[in-house]
């Protein structure tokens, strides 16, 4: 039997022996709907961001070995007590999320917040076209890290008209959309303020009281960039904070394995031509 959305709730210990996690993947992959997903909460209390990252990178990782995928069958990795809130709303979710009793362990108290702010004001951008699970980890890093505003740029149209595969990015709205939805998994009371990119820096160059930016591997350099141009306004300088990128590319070879939204995009492009 295959379910819509089931919850999936996983220990520290499970997280950390990929045997075991791969094997309750695996079993979950074959339980799980076409065109549906997979929500996996973590039954831990997380204080620091790195212990967090190293897990939510394990996870997204090996799921994706087993079948899991941006198309047929996405992941979403919760962790804390934010699912509380969740199933109280449940606006921000489908239907059948949190609902399937078969899916959802009881709680016995066990959870509790995992959220230990570090800065007041956090900033994180991209494009975040096809939302993957490598803008999953960045957005989760970012929300984990805001004690009190985060703030994602979104990049505008107009700076993607060179893009490859351009005419299959999804529309300014919808990636908004699918940020805010995804962000509401994470935390779901955190205070979001979005902003359209049309420029290298963003708000970053504009909001004077931003404590930390929050880039990835790849745009480490812009995060340089971006507190050089503080500088000369007389801004303070932002904390930078690096998430690893998913899918196995290093520096060194240009994060050519890296998970990408054109990788993505190429795929939807190559599936508009099979007759």
């Amino acid at each position: 039997m295959s379910y819509e959305n089931p919850l999936l709730t996983v220990t520290l210990d499970e997280v950390r022996n990929r045997s075991i996690l791969g094997s309750i993947l695996k079993a979950s992959y074959e339980n799980v709907a076409c065109d549906s997903c997979l929500y996996v909460l973590i039954r831990h209390k997380y204080e620091q961001l790195k212990p967090l990252m190293k897990d939510l990178v394990t996870i997204y990782d090996l799921a994706r070995c087993y079948g899991f995928d941006d198309n047929s069958k996405t992941i979403y990795v919760l962790f804390g007590d934010n699912y509380k809130k969740l199933h109280e709303t449940c606006n921000c979710l489908d239907d059948d999320v949190l609902t399937e009793k078969h899916s959802v362990s009881e709680n016995n108290g066990e959870y509790s917040s995992a959220f230990k702010q570090e800065y007041g004001t956090v900033a994180v951008g991209g494009t975040f076209d096809h939302l993957h699970d490598g803008h999953k980890i960045l957005l989760s890093a970012s929300s984990f890290i805001a004690r009190d505003i985060l703030i994602v740029g979104v990049t505008g149209e107009k700076l993607l008209v060179h893009k490859k595969y351009a005419e299959f990015l999804q529309s300014y709205n919808y990636r908004v959309e699918q940020v805010r939805k995804f962000l509401k998994l994470i935390n779901y009371e955190q205070r979001v303020d979005i902003y359209e990119i049309n420029d290298v820096c963003g708000p970053t160059a504009s909001e004077p009281d931003i404590d930390a930016l929050v880039v990835s591997q790849e745009t480490i350099s812009g995060g340089k960039y971006v507190n050089n141009v503080r500088k000369q306004k007389g801004f303070k300088e932002l904390e930078i904070v690096e998430v690893q990128v998913i899918g196995g590319g290093t520096a060194q070879n240009n994060f050519k394995q890296k998970l990408s939204s054109t990788e993505l995009r190429r795929r939807e492009s190559q599936m508009k031509e099979l007759p």
